[in-house]
This record gives structure tokens, C-alpha cells and sequence, in this order.
């Protein structure tokens, strides 16, 4: 499934390519599939959709998807979070994992 997080950080030349590339050495199984960059006042406000590379076909090779997708995205999160140009990393849904957990969305 994908992963749609959202990135605010200090207004800067290049901010969209070093985040970009921040999410990829954080985890080298995470794809970017899709980002946005725009700006409100002094912030860059970037979301990107994610996904694990790799995923299986069967119960079993879900399961360990879930799991590894569950820490490749906390890699990136924490990679994002420990960065001093990033102030504000929030991942907005997450769908697909809630779905195989039995979760109501309403």
C-alpha cells in the first residue's frame, strides 16, 4: 500500500531534492512514487506518496510486507524528524494497512 506523508520545513533553495533524498538513504526498500512541493509563507510544504519495494502475493508474504512497510516508513520518519531544516513530518494515510487490521474508517 502507499503511504502518503507530509513534510513542512524551512523555506530554502533545494529543500525538495535534499528531503527527496533524506526519505531514500533513510530506507533504501522505500519508493518515492509521487511528491508535491509549495509554499506558504516562510514554510515548504512537501507530500510524498511511498511505497515498500518488494512486496509479495500470499497471506504469509503480506503479513511480513505490513511489518517491513511499518518500519521502512518509521526509518524515514525519524531520519526526517532528526533533520534541523524539517520541523513538521506527518504521515496523513494509510489506507491499505488499516484495512488488513480489521480497522472501521467511517
Amino acid at each position: 500500500g502507499t503511504v502518503l506523508l507530509r513534510v513542512e520545513a524551512t523555506e530554502s533553495e533545494g529543500i525538495l531534492r535534499r528531503t527527496t533524498q533524506l526519505i531514500k538513504d533513510a530506507d533504501h526498500t522505500i519508493e518515492v512514487k509521487q511528491y508535491s512541493l509549495r509554499g506558504q509563507e516562510s514554510k515548504a510544504i512537501m507530500e510524498y506518496a511511498l511505497c515498500v519495494k518488494g512486496s509479495g502475493g500470499d497471506d504469509d508474504d503480506a503479513k511480513i510486507d505490513a511489518a517491513k512497510r511499518e518500519t521502512s516508513v518509521r526509518n524515514v520518519i525519524l531520519a526526517l524528524k532528526e533533520n534541523k531544516e524539517i520541523k513538521l513530518v506527518r504521515q496523513v494515510t494509510e489506507k491499505h494497512v488499516a484495512l488488513s487490521r480489521g480497522t472501521n474508517i467511517s
